[in-house]
């Protein structure tokens, strides 16, 4: 009996080494000092100097307002849309850069927390969604207005979206 135990116990022994040896651990790591966000779209201040725009987000997970250039660069979700009163979420990379706006004959910089990223993207894909909301507050607006103030952008056109 007490070989048999001893035999058991070195061949759990062995087998507990083997399988410590073999087995490898899953990370999640990244490349990028990307962070995340994730709020409400609050309105936007449009760089004139540059070909990029400011948008302020009250981000939920730092529990303040991210003010975020989006570049023409920036990634996208599905429906492209980073304009109007929506929620957003995706990430940005802190950066000094600022948002250039005309004064005179000078530019001036508006400070910016950072910039939209790209991994994995930033918007927002409840375009439907919105547009059913706002048809629900159609009579704020009027009838001849029943999508509401909301803004798509495409990757190459800038439209609005309110049938006239």
């Amino acid at each position: 009996m007490n070989y048999m135990m001893r035999f058991f116990l070195v061949s759990l022994v062995i087998v507990l080494l083997a399988i410590g040896a073999v087995r490898r651990s899953a990370s999640a790591q990244s490349l990028s000092a990307e962070l995340p966000f994730g709020g409400i779209h609050l309105f936007v201040v449009q760089c004139t100097c540059a070909a990029d725009s400011l948008h302020y987000i009250l981000d939920f997970t730092t529990n303040r307002t991210l003010a975020l250039l989006y570049e023409p660069s920036s990634r996208l979700y599905e429906n492209y849309n980073v304009y109007g009163a929506q929620y957003q979420l995706g990430s940005y990379m802190p950066t000094g850069q600022q948002c250039m706006i005309t004064t005179g004959t000078s530019c001036v910089g508006i400070y910016a927390d950072g910039m939209y990223g790209n991994q994995p993207g930033t918007g927002t894909s409840f375009r439907a969604g919105f547009r059913a909301l706002a048809g629900a507050f159609a009579p704020l607006w009027g009838s001849d207005n029943a999508r509401g103030p909301f803004f798509t952008i495409r990757p190459t056109i800038l439209r609005r979206s309110v049938s006239k």
